[in-house]
């Protein structure tokens, strides 16, 4: 499981902080632990002053507890139930996770959150065009990867924060074992007919689909950058 959290430019890894230091859980299990603190610590002040517009003491506990909120496993929880058409499960593999905090002009700041799982050798789809889950071999190129993006404006008259979804963008392409791309009516083919076929793509879906993304089983496609491959557990949980 590989992550990385971005505060406003500054990327954060908990792994890469570790190799540089030569600390390894194994053998000095109390220095990790020790290490982590410091990371949290400073991962947590820049949040503040991202949130503070530069001081710590300025950062509204209602904005800070909505985006840190948005920056866990429940913030992902949501972009999963959010793309409820289609749920994949992944056998093996790797899975990217990606955190990101960008400050606005004004009050606002946006948070992105995106998952990649690639490299999986089987899978179960649980869809709403099948009655039961339905088990698929593929190809070590098939992946998985979804992101979203949340407006927080600090509405300081009203005493609030309001939440937008601004992107939510989504992509599944699946490969069997001979290479060849794994379309909804290859599955329709092996497994009982859905209830009801696939839309189409709209406008919008077709300007960010991938290659092939009418014969493939979802739409979208991924937004966020690829660099590094840092790994740990979002602190905001």
């Amino acid at each position: 499981r590989c992550s990385s959290i971005t505060v406003d430019g500054r990327k954060f890894s908990f792994q890469k902080l570790c190799a540089t230091t030569g600390v390894t859980q194994n053998e000095n299990p109390q220095e990790v632990q020790k290490l982590r603190k410091v990371f949290i610590d400073d991962l947590s002040a820049a949040l503040l002053r991202s949130l503070g517009r530069g001081v710590e003491a300025e950062a509204k506990p209602l904005l800070v507890r909505a985006v840190t909120s948005a920056m866990s496993q429940s913030g992902l929880a949501s972009v999963e139930r959010a793309c409820y058409s289609s749920q994949v499960v992944v056998c093996g593999g790797d899975q990217t996770v990606r955190y990101k905090l960008q400050a606005q002009e004004g009050n606002i700041w946006d948070v992105t959150l995106s998952v990649q799982k690639v490299g999986f050798e089987d899978c179960i789809i649980c869809s709403q065009f099948f009655e039961d889950p339905v088990t698929v071999p593929c190809s070590p190129k098939s992946f998985v990867s979804k992101a979203c993006t949340i407006r927080f404006t600090d509405l300081k008259k009203e005493g609030a924060v309001q939440a937008d979804v601004i992107k939510l963008r989504k992509e599944m392409c699946l490969v069997n074992v001979y290479g060849s791309l794994l379309t909804g009516h290859a599955l329709r083919q092996q497994h009982r007919p859905p209830v009801r076929p696939r839309p189409p793509l709209t406008s919008e879906e077709r300007e960010f689909a991938c290659p092939r993304a009418e014969d493939s089983t979802d739409t979208g496609g991924e937004f966020e950058d690829k660099e590094g491959d840092d790994s740990q557990e979002s602190p905001f949980k």
